[in-house]
């Protein structure tokens, strides 16, 4: 499941050049790749809720530095 749509999913910054992009979707907020409009919001909410709901099963340094950190600018 994509969060957003991509201008190029073969030249990812995340993996081998000419390669299919492998870390959907966790890392398209962080990719220069990624078009995001509108119309992905229901998803992007999704994706939202699913990671929190995953929440309680890290420590929370770990969560955080997995998944809040590297959203932040």
């Amino acid at each position: 499941m994509g969060v957003t749509a991509c201008r190029n999913p073969y030249a990812s910054p995340f993996t081998t050049e000419g390669k299919l992009c492998h870390v959907r979707p966790s890392m398209c907020f962080l990719c220069p790749n990624a078009l995001i409009f509108q119309d992905h919001l229901p998803r992007i909410l999704s994706f939202r809720e699913t990671l929190l709901a995953q929440r309680p099963n890290y420590h929370p340094q770990e969560f955080q530095s997995a998944w809040e950190e590297p959203l932040t600018p």
